[in-house]
């Protein structure tokens, strides 16, 4: 059986994305990027496909490497080893993504012939980088509109307490994601 690294499912009224702990930060975001494309593109009674997999990653590469502005960047040839890392680190490291993710997007806008993408995976796998791969993490991505919203709200008149209440998620939880920065929140008995 494939192991799942991410899965996605409406429950009641709220979508989710569950992760597992494999997987490395760039692995993570497209894992992520992936399961919000499901979660947007299809019906949860949809069935697995190739075809439903096949638009959830065309989702997330179009989400995180965007082809208008990734596409002049992208690599178009292989170059032996090193210098094929060499190319590609700071392109990943910039947008935050693997370096398969980089040599399938290349391939999929027609940068890269198939040949040159099954040569440059290979270097890959004879570095053993199927799912940890080096570079520098980026700053993690937090949320912006969400906690200017929420103050020009409050600004308002709004009430953070009856807007807490309406939204129906634990305190904890909304702190989190209203938050400008990773915080350590924990659940409150009294919350």
């Amino acid at each position: 059986m494939k192991s799942v690294d991410a899965y996605s499912a409406v429950v009641g009224r709220w979508p989710i994305i569950v992760m597992t702990s494999r997987g490395d930060y760039y692995r993570q975001r497209w894992d992520i990027a992936h399961e919000l494309g499901h979660l947007i593109l299809h019906d949860s009674e949809v069935a697995i496909s190739e075809q439903v997999e096949q638009e959830a990653n065309q989702f997330a590469a179009e989400l995180l490497l965007p082809a208008e502005q990734v596409a002049d960047v992208l690599p178009t040839s292989a170059a032996r080893g090193h210098q094929l890392i060499a190319e590609l680190t700071p392109i990943k490291e910039h947008w935050g993504v693997s370096f398969r993710a980089l040599l399938r997007r290349s391939r999929d806008l027609n940068r890269m012939h198939q040949s040159t993408f099954q040569y440059a995976n290979r270097v890959l796998d004879d570095r053993g980088w199927r799912t940890y791969e080096p570079g520098k993490m980026q700053t993690l991505e937090m949320p912006h509109r969400l906690p200017e919203a929420l103050a020009r709200y409050i600004g308002y008149g709004a009430d953070r307490n009856v807007i807490l209440q309406e939204v129906g998620i634990p305190r904890f939880l909304f702190e989190s994601i209203i938050s400008r920065r990773p915080i350590d929140v924990l659940p409150n008995s009294q919350d």
